[in-house]
């Protein structure tokens, strides 16, 4: 229960930052963890069965350097002592003087005595080791990259197959690392290393045997492949939108409004659009899943594009596409991929009269058997 409102609560504070820095148009979200915080987090995933990119600690930045940790080289001593004598105030989280957390069980008694019994300039040590192992991780990583064109026999929107055969005929840290693409490509989740070797020991075994991977997701060895796939696959859906209802569908609901113009249309982030309610409509619109061959003008376009090509490009997995939602005209125009992109022929303009706002709210899960940032 600890370690799921810890989790819980990590998931919070970056949804709050992604928030303002949407809303204030910011490039990037910058975080104040230090060397000491990177010790206690390389502990942690050592202590939880890790694999080597836990072991590699917190990286710099994360999600295309959306948010950086530029305080990383520092310890937590000297940034007080920087801060003390630049007179400089700080607050101090309530949460860090509670044993509650196994964070601070590693903080306040155990690196307490491995710097006056072991090593003072223990900060230092395991942040250099954790550069290692972060060079060791991306350099195994490509391996595993290529390792993975040769395994996958089939992706198909539906599942992914991997040739067991091929699978093994690669190193087992290839092996494992492997399958750990295949899953975080296919489903969009990083799995904790004992449902990693899990699904790695299916090439070795009978056909029948499945592992449950994270949520409604199996792997189930078949023949000489491993097959990831749903055991509860979305349904089509096509669903009338009208202004002011809101509309609910697998996953996700949106809600369309006739709205004063805005100051600034481009200032939100993208679960909400301004569209032109002339060009879009406000009879008709439908909210529909994607399927194979949809295509649309995007914002900045002038021709057309696969709207299975944005999804990708925006890193919706593989086998989540098929459940993902789209906004049409009446006639069958795609006005917006729902998140990612409105067409260039519904941007509001100089000349617009009507303004559409487009809100899209995603139904959030809770994983199982998933991996935290800690473990990233």
């Amino acid at each position: 229960a600890g370690r799921g409102l810890e989790d819980a609560a990590r998931t919070l504070r970056y949804a709050f930052l992604e928030e303002v820095r949407s809303s204030t148009r910011s490039d990037r979200i910058v975080t104040g963890h230090t060397a000491d915080d990177n010790v206690e987090t390389v502990l942690l995933n050592l202590f939880r069965g890790s694999g080597v990119r836990g072991l590699a600690g917190i990286p710099v930045s994360r999600d295309g350097g959306r948010i950086i940790r530029p305080l990383l080289f520092a310890t937590r001593e000297e940034i007080m002592e920087y801060a003390g004598t630049e007179h400089l105030e700080w607050r101090e989280d309530a949460s860090n003087t509670s044993d509650a957390h196994r964070r601070n069980i590693i903080r306040h008694d155990l690196l307490p005595t491995v710097r006056e019994k072991i090593n003072p300039g223990v900060a230092r040590t395991i942040s250099r080791t954790a550069e290692l192992f972060g060079g060791l991780d991306e350099y195994l990583t490509g391996i595993a990259h290529a390792a993975l064109e040769q395994v996958v026999c089939c992706r198909n929107g539906q599942e992914v197959r991997l040739s067991c055969s091929r699978l093994l005929s690669h190193p087992t840290v290839v092996q494992h690392l492997a399958v750990q693409l295949a899953v975080e490509e296919s489903i969009g989740r990083r799995l904790v290393s004992d449902r990693v070797a899990a699904l790695a020991a299916l090439a070795h075994q009978q056909p029948g045997r499945s592992v449950e991977l994270s949520g409604n997701w199996k792997a189930t060895r078949t023949g000489d492949e491993i097959v990831i796939a749903t055991t509860n696959p979305p349904q089509p859906f096509f669903e009338s939108v009208k202004p002011g209802i809101p509309c609910d569908f697998p996953g996700g609901r949106i809600v369309v409004a006739v709205v004063e113009r805005p100051a600034d249309p481009a200032n939100h982030d993208r679960t909400m659009e301004y569209v032109d309610a002339d060009r879009a409509g406000t009879e008709g619109l439908v909210a529909r899943s994607w399927h194979e061959g949809d295509v649309c003008t995007p914002l900045g376009m002038t021709g057309h594009k696969n709207v299975s090509d944005l999804l990708n490009e925006a890193g919706i997995p593989s086998l989540r596409k098929a459940g993902h939602p789209l906004l049409t005209t009446a006639e069958g125009e795609i006005v917006w991929v729902c998140g990612i992109r409105i067409g260039e022929r519904f941007r509001v303009t100089d000349a617009t009269r009507r303004v559409l706002q487009l809100t899209y709210q995603q139904t959030i899960k809770e994983p199982h058997g998933e991996a935290t940032e800690d473990q990233w």
